[in-house]
């Protein structure tokens, strides 16, 4: 962080108007990029320029997008054009944006970036003051007297330079948003009943701790106030926590949250379900508890949770749970309090695909747990056909050294003895792709579309799924026919007519993998398989190889190149996966409902797709499902 000196003028007939001359010239840049402006100039060259903020509201302070001054010229990314993404402030004659609420655009690009990464851009207007006068108040454990007669509760408060004192308050129970406001104005009017303040406080010492016996075992809040340099309370830093304090002889926080996850025929609540929610499409979760107070779940394939990371671009699964988790209402929880478990439905589930339900629970006394439940596993759809479905492996031996392996499965569709999936096909990653079974040809045969993606159309010969979370490389499943081939050809499977068993491969299948900040093809990964491969049937459930997205890069192979047609990897560039790949997608495509015991229905959002549930009992939201 860093602070230059500029000059800033008021509009003389509009009121809050202010430009500020040369505010990202040369002594910003020198600062900002640690190099003299002769180094600079090497690239960028700036032109004096002003820039004009908007603070006629206060509270609602903007930056036109409008010409920094500066222009990039050695990579053609033209002149920097900065702008407010979001309302800043202006406090005491202080001007501040949040964090990432502003924006530079690099107009030779065309794209913008956020700035302001830290919350730290600030412009001081003339006379301004700077005091710091925040506050957190947090509860930091029980201290028990030497004698074991008493308990009180320790309360650690750190605070900014400027606070002169701490005024705070204890009671009993958790306090709602209004109740806390109401508690914050008494205390600073001073109307507040047992209001404390510290004895001996050190200003600019930043930390202190007060202890404060208490009635008993249960839940309570702190309500505190710093005091300003007239010792008088400032409303606007109050902080409030609500705690559990165990009391003598007292327990830790209790949390028996449990969740698990059934198939509909296996749950005795559910009989009167199961020939509407069939298992291959549907699965029970059931969630115990006692004593909570909120209750957010997430539900999504297994094999986007156990690498939630890279799915979702570098998002842990708390940051998933927060986003995308959904809070169970009232009446679920009512469930939950008064026959200790509340159960539901999942429906429009994939066929023969496991399915991981996270739950995170927050009890009566403010502590969160977040637990992942054991995998469930859906139920292949009745079928009486003649193709033999299950579990298939190839393998192909390139070298000594270098040999792939695949296990793949077959599944059937819902009514029909020719439309199958075939999933984890080349690489195991979990996608499901649409097959067509011809008995008089003995073929199975994969048109190129994906489960989820019907709207994408053939996705062979396209780069469709990133490997690290910045995207900066991907993958894609090639299918070649001929050597002319440009890798999109549709991927066909011999039937052996007499066994009905899916025999061999026809076509040429590879999984390249791209380098897009090289702009490079670099290796394949876990797929190399060539015309004619054996296919053979599998008689265990367990997968032979590893999952793709945490399989290694193979750039070590026995053939002279990865077989790219010329003009894709002549079109590669650090925008090419996003340009290619949805990188958080759906998992199916299909409109999930929530109905209601009146059958009332409830339409998702578009975008995250997501799973339905059970069609009676509560209203409420759906989860996303991330692919």
């Amino acid at each position: 962080m860093f602070e230059i000196d500029v000059t800033v003028h008021s509009h003389k007939s509009k009121e809050g108007i202010y430009m500020v001359e040369e505010m990202l010239g040369w002594p910003y840049m020198t600062e900002f990029f640690g190099a003299t402006q002769e180094e600079l100039s090497e690239q960028f060259s700036y032109t004096p320029s002003n820039i004009v903020i908007d603070c006629s509201n206060a509270t609602q302070v903007t930056i036109e997008e409008q010409w920094s001054g500066i222009t990039e010229n050695s990579n053609g990314y033209g002149n920097f054009m900065i702008a407010s993404a979001e309302p800043g402030t202006l406090v005491n004659g202080v001007i501040t944006f949040p964090k990432d609420g502003l924006t530079a655009k690099l107009v030779g690009l065309d794209r913008e970036f956020p700035a302001n990464s830290q919350g730290t851009f600030r412009i001081m207007l003339p006379g301004a003051e700077i005091v710091d006068y925040t506050l957190s108040a947090v509860y930091a454990g029980m201290k028990v007297s030497a004698d074991g007669e008493t308990a009180s509760a320790v309360i650690d408060f750190t605070y900014g330079a400027d606070v002169t004192n701490i005024r705070y308050v204890l009671v009993e129970n958790e306090l709602t948003e209004a109740e806390t406001a109401t508690l914050v104005a008494a205390i600073a009017d001073g109307s507040a009943e047992n209001i404390n303040e510290l004895q001996d406080f050190t200003v600019g010492g930043e930390k202190v701790s007060a202890e404060a016996v208490l009635p008993g075992p249960g839940t309570y809040t702190v309500v505190a106030l710093p005091l300003d340099k007239a010792q008088k309370p400032v409303s606007g830093e109050a902080s409030a926590a609500s705690f559990y304090f165990p009391g003598i002889g007292g327990t830790s926080v209790p949390n028996d949250i449990a969740g698990s996850l059934y198939k509909v025929s296996a749950y005795p609540d559910a009989a009167a379900y199961v020939s509407e929610y069939p298992d291959y499409s549907s699965a029970v979760y059931e969630i115990t508890g006692t004593e909570m107070k909120k209750i957010k779940t997430y539900f999504n394939k297994t094999s986007i949770i156990d690498n939630i990371e890279i799915q979702t671009g570098g998002l842990t699964l708390q940051d998933v749970v927060d986003k995308y988790g959904k809070e169970l209402n009232a009446d679920a929880m009512e469930e939950l309090a008064t026959t200790g478990k509340y159960w539901d439905i999942m429906i429009n589930l994939t066929p023969g695909a496991s399915y991981t339900l996270v739950v995170e629970a927050t009890n009566n006394y403010g502590k969160k747990k977040l637990i992942v439940c054991e995998p469930f596993v859906t139920d292949i759809p009745p079928y009486t056909g003649e193709l033999i479905i299950g579990k298939y492996g190839m393998s192909y031996a390139a070298s000594a050294e270098d040999t792939f392996e695949n296990v793949f499965e077959v599944i059937p569709t819902v009514g029909s003895n020719t439309e199958f999936f075939v999933k984890d096909f080349a690489v195991e990653d979990g996608t499901q792709w649409y097959a067509t079974y011809d008995s008089a040809k003995s073929t199975l045969t994969m048109s190129g579309v994906q489960l989820g993606r019907e709207d994408d159309g053939n996705l062979l010969g396209k780069f469709t799924e990133a490997l690290t979370p910045d995207q900066s490389r991907g993958y894609g499943i090639f299918s070649f026919a001929t050597e002319e081939s440009e890798g999109s050809d549709p991927i066909v499977l011999t039937i052996d007519p007499a066994s009905k068993q899916v025999s061999a491969l026809t076509t040429d299948v590879e999984a390249p993998v791209a380098d897009f900040t090289v702009g490079q093809i670099i290796g394949v990964l876990a797929a190399y398989y060539t015309d004619g491969t054996t296919i053979t049937k599998q008689s265990g459930t367990t997968s032979a190889a590893s999952a793709a997205k945490v399989q290694g890069v193979r750039t070590k192979i026995p053939f002279s190149s990865v077989r790219v047609p010329g003009h894709i990897g002549k079109s590669l560039d650090s925008r090419g996966l996003q340009m290619n790949t949805t990188f958080v997608r759906n998992s199916d495509n299909t409109n999930h409902g929530v109905r209601t015991l009146s059958v009332k229905t409830a339409k998702c959002e578009p975008l995250p797709k997501q799973i339905g549930r059970r069609a009676d009992f509560k209203i409420r939201e759906n989860l996303p499902v991330l692919k």
